[in-house]
């Protein structure tokens, strides 16, 4: 992805989610956090891509998949006011169409669009949900954004955790309640347990 291809896709991205302002011109604190978290997985993508040595042009890819992976979550959240795929919709894949929609794959060469359309849709899966027949550049990137998103889930849950107990985060992950107990499901995916 060339410079100029990252900086229009950013201006879209501003665009696109000035559309969820409401009249004072702010996002509502669920799209403002989304917002944010956008913003801040582009910029791990970004760090983590450098670090592992890929080329300016694969820098410029993972900067732009972390800034619109949750692009889904916009109108998820509009049409919903939630964020629990279970309950409303997959971001991941309304996130792929919504791109479609709005002509980007146009913008970009098709290699481009096959990795960003993958990463979009992909991102929210379980491994075993995931097709085993993507190419590998596509699932190394991927790959890469799934972590990158994991680092600021994994920070903003701890911050939340210790400067309010939890309190504001249950609109984001309403499946997750605090507690110390173990559910089943963590007992049986890990090892020591068994």
């Amino acid at each position: 992805m060339t410079q100029d291809s990252k900086t229009s896709l950013d201006e879209w991205f501003e665009r696109y989610v000035n559309r969820y302002r409401n009249a004072d011109g702010a996002l509502s604190d669920a799209l403002k956090l989304k917002y944010h978290h956008s913003r801040r997985v582009a910029e791990n993508a970004r760090l983590i891509a450098q670090i592992l040595g890929w080329g300016q042009a694969e820098v410029f890819t993972a900067e732009s998949c972390g800034l619109i992976h949750d692009i889904g979550r916009f109108p998820q959240h509009f049409r919903y006011g939630s964020f629990h795929d279970a309950d409303t919709m997959d971001h991941g894949r309304v996130g792929r169409l919504l791109l479609e929609e709005e002509g980007i794959p146009a913008h970009l060469n098709d290699n481009e669009w096959l990795k960003i359309s993958c990463v979009v849709e992909y991102h929210n899966k379980k491994v075993s949900d995931i097709p085993g027949n993507l190419p590998d550049d596509a699932v190394l990137l991927l790959k890469l954004i799934r972590d990158a998103d994991k680092m600021d889930i994994m920070d903003l849950v701890i911050n939340s955790v210790s400067d309010n107990g939890f309190k504001e985060l249950p609109d984001m992950l309403p499946h997750i309640t605090p507690g110390r107990e173990l559910t089943p499901e963590v007992i049986s995916q890990t090892p020591f347990c068994h």
